[in-house]
């Protein structure tokens, strides 16, 4: 009971904080549309008094209003069916994203905990500078130039280069997400490995006359997953913000594109 009340009043604290700053952005989204209309500042005020509370009652009824960006016609329609309609698109993509980020980035680092002094370190280095720096309209216009220079020269089609679809439509736009993923993957994945080489039960394990590949699964990989683990979440934050601009280039109509 103890334990509720102390977790309750830790809870509603931040419960109230999160909403007054959520009835804030709203009011200030209103100004701030009143006065692109070209209001003035007291018609915008008191616009944004009489609508503040109308919006509120309508979303506790589940009406979020009419939007023309889900229309093809620009005739408004309703804004939650097409939420509903783009939001899975997105998530799918940004799921595929994180999972080419898995993929590539926990061995990337393993190669570079592995060879410290090599030109395998060296490599995984590089890719994780080029990753977090590049631009993600940069790395569409790259890999989009790839494929089609690569359909020139051979005559096949590795991927599609544009448009949706649940095949390999969701390749070319989900490397592009997890471009930055993987670098941070990457890095974190190498320096937790390094970290764990060093400590003494790995030593205990190796004059135990264990073997170096039942080493790293059992004792050092399995350490290692926390660490990973939580900048594989933290990573999707790199993916959101790129998926904007991933969608509109690819023409793949999810909550980014929507947005």
């Amino acid at each position: 009971m103890k334990r509720t009340i102390a977790s309750l009043k830790t809870l509603l604290p931040r419960l109230a904080i999160a909403a007054f700053t959520l009835v804030c952005l709203v009011a200030f989204t209103y100004v701030l549309l009143a006065l692109a209309r070209g209001d003035g500042w007291t018609d915008a005020l008191q616009r944004t008094a009489q609508e503040t509370p109308r919006y509120f009652q309508r979303l506790a009824t589940g009406d979020l209003g009419l939007t023309e960006a889900g229309s093809l016609t620009r005739a408004p329609v309703a804004v939650w069916p097409t939420v509903q309609e783009a939001l899975p698109k997105s998530l799918v993509l940004l799921g595929a994203s994180l999972f080419f980020a898995v993929l590539i980035g926990v061995p990337l680092g393993m190669i570079t905990a592995r060879w410290q002094n090599g030109p395998g370190a060296l490599l995984g280095m590089l890719l994780s500078l080029i990753g977090i720096s590049i631009p993600s309209f940069f790395a569409i216009i790259l890999l989009q130039r790839f494929v089609l220079r690569w359909q020139d020269i051979t005559g096949d089609l590795l991927v599609p280069v544009g448009g949706f679809g649940w095949d390999s439509h969701i390749i070319l736009p989900a490397l592009v997400l997890a471009a930055r993923p993987i670098a941070q993957i990457a890095r974190v994945s190498a320096l937790s490995l390094q970290d764990i080489q060093g400590k003494d039960f790995i030593s205990m394990a190796r004059t135990k006359g264990l073997s170096e590949p039942l080493i790293f699964v059992r004792h050092t990989l399995r350490n290692a997953l926390i660490p990973i683990l939580t900048t594989v979440g933290i990573s999707l934050r790199f993916s959101l913000s790129s998926l904007p601009v991933v969608e509109i280039f690819f023409g793949w109509n999810g909550a980014g594109a929507l947005l």
